[in-house]
This record gives C-alpha cells, sequence and structure tokens, in this order.
C-alpha cells in the first residue's frame, strides 16, 4: 500500500514536472515529495521510497523546456536602477541581481530547509562586506537557493574591472551597497531584519523588481528575465560563457547557454 501510494504521487508529480521549466522542478519535485511523505507517514529522508521514485521517475520522464523570451536591453535595467520613485531598496536589489546574473528570488528570499517549500526573507546579517585578494572589495550574500539542496551559496558582486568574476557591464552594485550597509548598521540596525528593507518597513519580494523593471521595457518582463538580460549582456560585452557560468553559478556551460540571447532574441 504504502510504494503503491509513492507510485501513485511520483506519476503526479510527473506529470505536473513536465510542464515546469528545469529551474523550478527541483523545488515542485521536493514539494511533492514532501506530500507524499506525510501520505506514508515517514520520516522525509533520501532513504524512503518517496526520494527515489519522486527524484528518478520525474527527472527521467520530464523534457527540458528552454525559456526563449528575448532578452531585455541593458539600457532598460540601468533606467530601472537609476528611477528615484522606486523604492531604494528595490533598486539596489536590481542592480545586484544584474551584476551577479542572478535570479531575483534568489537574492530576496530564502529557502528555509530542503525538502520544503517554505521561503523567507533574506537577512540583513547574510550580506557582507569583504576586501578581494585580487584588490579592492566585494559584497557577499550567504543564502540557500532553491535550487542549492539545502547548501549554502556565496554571491558575490565585486569592484575589480577587468576580472571573470566582475560583470563587464555592472552597474556598480558592490560601492553603492557597501555604503547604505555601512550606513543601516552605523543606525544600529537589527541584523535579523530583512536585508532588502523599503523605508514602510516591508521586505522586497520578487514581484516588486519585476515590476520596476517592466516600467523601462516594452517586452514582457519575468522572474527569468534580470538573469536572461545580464548574461546576455554579458556575453555581448565579450565575457565567454564559461566565465558567464562561473559568474552565475551554473553547473555547466550548456545550462548557462540556454540564458543567453543574440540581439535578435536567439540562442548562442
Amino acid at each position: 500500500m504504502a510504494d503503491d501510494c509513492a507510485g501513485l504521487i511520483a506519476g503526479m508529480a510527473c506529470r505536473g514536472v513536465c510542464e515546469l521549466a528545469p529551474s523550478t522542478r527541483a523545488t515542485y519535485i521536493a514539494s511533492v515529495r514532501a506530500v507524499a511523505v506525510r501520505c506514508l507517514g515517514e520520516v522525509e529522508d533520501r532513504a524512503t521510497r518517496c526520494w527515489p521514485l519522486l527524484s528518478a521517475r520525474a527527472m527521467a520522464w520530464a523534457a527540458p523546456r528552454v525559456d526563449t523570451r528575448p532578452a531585455v536591453a541593458a539600457e532598460a535595467f540601468e533606467a530601472a536602477v537609476r528611477d528615484r520613485t522606486a523604492p531604494r531598496a528595490v533598486r539596489m536589489a536590481l542592480g545586484f541581481a544584474w551584476d551577479t546574473v542572478s535570479r531575483c528570488s534568489d537574492i530576496v528570499d530564502e529557502a528555509r530547509g530542503h525538502g520544503t517549500s517554505a521561503r523567507g526573507p533574506v537577512l540583513l546579517r547574510q550580506m557582507q562586506v569583504r576586501p578581494d585578494p585580487g584588490g579592492g572589495f566585494a559584497v557577499e550574500l550567504v543564502t540557500r537557493t532553491k535550487t542549492s539542496r539545502g547548501r549554502a551559496v556565496r554571491i558575490v558582486a565585486h569592484t575589480r574591472r577587468g576580472s571573470p568574476a566582475t560583470h563587464p557591464r555592472r552597474m556598480g552594485s558592490a560601492r553603492v551597497l557597501a555604503k547604505w550597509l555601512g550606513d543601516r548598521r552605523a543606525a544600529g540596525a537589527d541584523e535579523e531584519e530583512p536585508l532588502w528593507r523599503k523605508s514602510s518597513g516591508e521586505a522586497v519580494v520578487t514581484e516588486d523588481i519585476v515590476a520596476l523593471l517592466q516600467r523601462h521595457t516594452h517586452e514582457r518582463v519575468s522572474r527569468h528575465s534580470i538573469r536572461i538580460g545580464s548574461a546576455s549582456a554579458a556575453v555581448a560585452a565579450g565575457l565567454s560563457v564559461a566565465a558567464l557560468a562561473t559568474l552565475g553559478g551554473w553547473q555547466s556551460q550548456e545550462v548557462c547557454r540556454q540564458y543567453v540571447r543574440q540581439a535578435l532574441g536567439g540562442h548562442v
């Protein structure tokens, strides 16, 4: 009975996973696995029947989907970051996401545990300014993304020019953030408050960043638009795909290349 229950839920997961982009597949599988665990009354662990059924079957059956949206022009990002009618925290979050070729969801909220869909805002204590061995300094965010399987990852913006670790068309987010962080901490900010905090006290969410960028382009903007636009601009400015994969934290150049668009919206 337990095996039948897990198998049924695995089949349902596979049907849903086929309709999802690769970047959201792991989160979906984790959520469905958590339901299967509760149905079976088992401890959520890789040794349970749910894990191999859901992970192996779903990943094997689901055909990869390639995001075909065209890249939003770099000029639209620059205009959005300079838009003083928008909350400062939203503008800085967009600039940091661009400079680090990150998903905006990865920098504004954090997975609260492996195998769950729970997320919460990234906190002030998670971002620090540190010296850069290559010169200058770097701003480093330590967080757990939806694809890091519970492991902490470092998202870093540098100030030094000409390095493979620096976006060739960077927005200068490292310097802006270093001053902002210093001012907040000098004023006695609570390290447990949201990192990207609006003047109202509310935490910035992904939708805030997407809405800001949408105000400055006619292209349809989605959560992936920031990463697609940043990756495309970096390669167009001369950064190799290999260096881009390292900068953006992709596990392979093949996956990274799917985010890069040519001027007319094709793949490189």
